[in-house]
């Protein structure tokens, strides 16, 4: 299978593409060059500007891939510049669960619908990244119907290679005792773990009978509070500990703020044929790695 990939070169991007390769899949990955890779001679490379048309017309307008995986698709403009110029048997474009609007609940695939929602062309410094997500979706659906298309719609990612830092932020705080401010300490939230993500997306070049937007996420879900508890068993010092470090207002505000408590609902992704991991079953050695990491 030949397989292009648009963004393999850090975090989950990086696990899709070891996924296809042991699969055998005959992998060409695509960025501007600017980040390095470990893959050596197991894959072909393109050099192209993501945001540049011409740049995407010289660079694949005359390829055909079985499978075209775009991680870096940010906004309604990204895919009305490359999509009329791609040849492939199937487009999988990685979406966020941050396209529901509220993210609240038992989240289904059918409480956000990309096909009526309000389309304009936009490039991605001019809106927000969740209005840039659903600009995405919306200018497939709307404007690219035709194509055989998966928007995968992920929650927070987190791993040992997470770039964003934000969930080791808060065990970095909360063990060199410093503020920061928590509005949320108790919501349960969804995740993924990056690997689990790149082998989510590698399984889908092999469904044959879908197209649409899916949601992937780990089994189960957590608070920020039950991460917390696994650093501090006492909860009288935990408890204590929290409402001196991130109950108070500060100048320093938490990744993950402001979300309610949601669970997203992955019962299509299994219908098709995947299983995802819980999240209690590997949360604890992420923990441990973080440590390690702030330790150095």
């Amino acid at each position: 299978m030949k397989v292009l990939v648009l963004g393999g070169t850090r975090f989950f991007g990086i696990h899709l593409v070891d996924e296809l390769l042991k699969s055998n899949c005959d992998v060409t990955i695509a960025t501007r060059g600017l980040t390095s890779d470990s893959f050596g001679n197991k894959v072909e490379r393109i050099r192209l500007d993501r945001h540049d048309e011409l740049s995407i017309i010289n660079n694949l307008s005359d390829k055909y891939f079985d499978v075209i995986y775009d991680n870096l698709a940010y906004c309604s403009n990204d895919i009305e510049i490359l999509l009329p110029h791609i040849h492939c048997g199937k487009y999988v474009v990685t979406s966020s669960t941050s396209v529901y609007n509220p993210l609240k609940g038992d989240v289904k695939e059918t409480d956000f619908d990309s096909i009526t929602y309000p389309y304009i062309n936009c490039k991605r410094n001019e809106v927000e990244y969740a209005e840039g997500k659903r600009l995405v979706e919306a200018a497939i659906l709307q404007k690219f119907n035709d194509i055989n298309y998966i928007c995968v719609r992920f929650p927070f990612v987190i791993g040992k290679d997470d770039y964003t830092g934000r969930l080791i932020k808060y065990i970095k705080c909360y063990r060199e005792k410093k503020n920061l401010y928590v509005n949320n300490i108790k919501n349960k939230m969804s995740f993924v773990d990056s690997k689990e993500a790149g082998k989510f997306l590698a399984f889908l070049k092999d469904v044959n009978n879908f197209k649409g937007c899916i949601n992937a996420a780990s089994d189960g879900v957590l608070s920020m509070y039950e991460i917390l508890s696994m650093l501090e068993p006492n909860k009288n010092v935990l408890d204590k500990n929290i409402s001196e470090l991130f109950l108070k207002k500060t100048t320093e505000i938490a990744p993950y703020n402001d979300v309610e408590s949601y669970q997203i609902n992955t019962a299509l992704a299994k219908k098709l044929g995947f299983r995802f991991s819980n999240i209690n079953s590997w949360i604890d050695l992420l923990i441990k790695d973080c440590i390690k990491e702030i330790i150095g």
